[in-house]
């Protein structure tokens, strides 16, 4: 069984004068709860109130999950080398759309500048949200810009089938590099919204984020397709003063806890048992947890990820 100690160990970037912390509220996660991410920021021992802190979140295979930019505090930073103008969804040009089909290929716009005296290697990137603030996909470009100028870079992601329908959330952001190579973040992150039509039905948002006093703090979910017991690593990185710091932790998810006990036992069987037999029987009793691979139906497949679940918990215990 995982532990659940209720927090994950601290790890402090190596930094004479800038000091940066990121933690988990658990080491051990049963999906598909919200897992929450905070850290705080301090220059010379003194919490920072303008800062930015890259939070890039991956799967044990190395695949990002999430890369996102959080401000410390509620006021920016005086002076950014890079700037956003505008993110939305678009055309393949570029123009400004407001809805995409769940399944089809979609196309973002992101207009940025490069302010500084200096060229940049900027890495592009846009995080997706369907309406339940559950990640659907992340999409990023590398390029470089020359002082002064101005960049437009369109990219491409097929929406899931299994997306939520209604107003969806994208997050794009700039970067040196990725925060797990050093990288740290260029600008501010510009947020917009569009809608998926034709997707699985919404079951509410609880995707959020905030920052005060020196610190940041974020609340998700993780994708609800992954592995039955995966390992997550948490990589934060934040520039300021011209000083770079770097951290990372890391926590657990084990999907099968349907009753949100931190067990997998014959609880949840009862679950999904109820769930694969209403619709087997084409009830519209849809338990949206039980089904675990999110294709719209409680089936075999669920019923094999299930057993893998309820086999390592207690096989661990």
């Amino acid at each position: 069984m995982l532990a659940d100690t209720g927090v994950s160990s601290l790890v402090k970037a190596q930094s004479a004068t800038l000091d940066l912390t990121v933690t988990t509220d658990k080491q051990a996660y049963y999906g598909f709860n919200p897992e929450t991410v905070t850290g705080v920021l301090q220059f010379n021992g003194a919490l920072v109130n303008n800062g930015l802190v890259a939070l890039q979140i991956q799967d044990s295979q190395g695949n990002v999950m999430i890369i996102r930019t959080l401000q410390t505090g509620t006021s920016a930073p005086s002076q950014l080398s890079c700037e956003i103008n505008s993110a939305c969804l678009s055309d393949l040009s570029g123009n400004s759309q407001s809805s995409v089909q769940a399944g089809a290929l979609a196309y973002f716009a992101v207009n940025f500048a490069n302010n500084d005296a200096v060229a940049h290697y900027i890495l592009v990137t846009v995080n997706l949200y369907d309406s339940d603030g559950i990640p659907i996909g992340e999409i990023n470009e590398q390029c470089s810009l020359l002082a002064g100028k101005s960049g437009v870079a369109i990219l491409s992601m097929q929406i899931p089938s299994t997306a939520r329908s209604g107003t969806a959330h994208g997050y794009a952001d700039l970067y040196s590099d990725w925060p797990s190579n050093g990288g740290v973040p260029l600008s501010l992150e510009q947020s917009f919204q569009f809608t998926i039509t034709g997707g699985l039905n919404s079951i509410g948002d609880i995707s959020s984020s905030n920052g005060n006093q020196g610190t940041y703090s974020f609340i998700f979910r993780l994708p609800t397709m992954g592995p039955a017991d995966a390992t997550y690593t948490v990589y934060a990185s934040a520039l300021y003063s011209s000083v770079t710091a770097i951290t990372s932790s890391s926590f657990n998810c084990q999907f099968g806890d349907f009753k949100g006990d931190g067990a997998v036992d014959n609880a949840d069987f009862f679950i999904f048992s109820h769930a694969f037999i209403a619709s087997a029987s084409g009830s519209t009793d849809y338990c949206q947890l039980c089904d675990m691979t999110q294709s719209g139906k409680v089936d075999s497949q669920d019923f094999f990820i299930f057993m893998t679940c309820y086999i390592t918990y207690w096989s661990a215990s």
